[in-house]
């Protein structure tokens, strides 16, 4: 079903809107999206900012259109996943208005896994499916459309993920992970673990010094190892080095 919207975007006329780019009225997508369990979206306007249009939020998360504002989404991303979604989305959207890319709306597709906070208490993690749908000349986003699904029974895993998906990326995602290195992308904690990693502590070494669990340790880890792109402790130690980081966040 995802494809099939996809194409009707990618095929959709062109509204011209001088100086705004646009492929594809959001905001009619919205009103005429039929709800699916599990499943909601939502348009973001950054001009205005605000949440403009929504459909499924209440039925999948709770939340009236009232509550569901770009200041409470925020709020409602886990605590433990805010600092790595927030950092991509800041990042991509400064870098993408230097308009050295030459992108358009709808030729790059930005992804983040995530645990979002339902009004029930709870958290359902999310796939999320960030579409820049208007955009001004010199690459400032103006508008987004966002597609949710909840994957909690299907993704097991706490740790946030990002991706961006299209032609010709490879020049704009190492910028942006250097930007992130530069957001000191690791929290005060995750700075400790990989101190504790890089002078080759143990698991249960690093949870007896900083009085946590084993368990929470290996969490620690996996979401380090996310961040920096690595699949061991090897890769994380080389990746330290390489970028300098125990001269900029590490002590």
């Amino acid at each position: 079903m995802l494809k099939e919207i996809y194409t009707s975007w990618k095929n959709a006329k062109v509204r011209p809107l001088h100086p705004v780019i646009q492929k594809m009225d959001a905001l009619d997508m919205v009103k005429n999206h039929v709800s699916l369990p599990n499943h909601f979206l939502f348009v973001t306007d950054y001009i205005e900012n605000k949440i403009t249009l929504m459909r499924g939020v209440e039925t999948c998360l709770g939340y009236s259109n009232d509550e569901f504002n770009i200041q409470n989404l925020i709020r409602y991303i886990h605590p433990d996943d805010r600092n790595l979604i927030m950092s991509v989305v800041q990042v991509a959207w400064e870098e993408l208005t230097k308009g050295t890319y030459g992108v358009a709306p709808l030729d790059w597709i930005f992804l983040f896994e995530y645990r979002i906070l339902k009004k029930d208490g709870t958290y359902l993690k999310i796939l999320q499916q960030t579409f820049i749908t208007n955009m001004l000349e010199n690459g400032q986003v103006i508008r987004t459309l966002d597609i949710c699904t909840g994957i909690s029974t299907i993704k097991s895993s706490n740790v946030p993920l990002y991706k961006i998906t299209g032609e010709c990326l490879d020049k704009f995602i190492n910028k942006i992970e250097k930007k992130l290195l530069k957001l000191k992308l690791f929290s005060p904690r995750e700075t400790e673990i990989v101190t504790l990693i890089c002078h080759g502590q143990t698991n249960k070494k690093i949870a007896s010094k900083l009085s946590i669990s084993i368990e929470t340790v290996k969490t620690y880890r996996k979401r380090i190892y996310v961040k920096a792109g690595c699949n061991n402790s090897s890769d994380l130690i080389s990746y330290v080095h390489q970028n300098g980081l125990l001269g900029l966040n590490l002590k």
